[in-house]
């Protein structure tokens, strides 16, 4: 939660759809970038909540670099090294004694 913002939940009867935003947090400090809205979305299925599937549909902000004249995304790094797995779940699964690779 430290990149994106929740802009709608949508509570389904067996699936919760979460839609995310990412905040305006240029690449840099020195204004040289001003943002140009997101890209279109990706979904993605995430654990299920309480016998409910959950969608993840995340727009990544879109960056104009003004030295350049490009447009770019930021780039953020969600999961462990080593790991498709988010750091907290990598470490939760190494508190109960399990490696990250014996889970996948």
């Amino acid at each position: 939660m430290d990149y994106f913002d929740i802009t709608k939940f949508e509570k389904g009867h067996k699936r919760y759809d979460i839609y995310l935003d990412e905040r305006a947090l240029p690449p840099r400090s020195d204004n040289s970038y001003s943002s140009k809205g997101f890209t279109d979305p990706s979904t993605i299925q995430d654990f299920p909540i309480r016998g409910h599937a959950v969608y993840l549909h995340i727009r990544r902000r879109k960056w104009f670099e003004k030295e350049t004249g490009k447009v770019i995304t930021t780039s953020i790094n969600l999961s462990h090294d080593g790991t498709g797995l988010t750091e907290e779940f990598a470490l939760f699964l190494k508190k109960i004694g399990l490696s990250p690779g014996q889970y996948l």
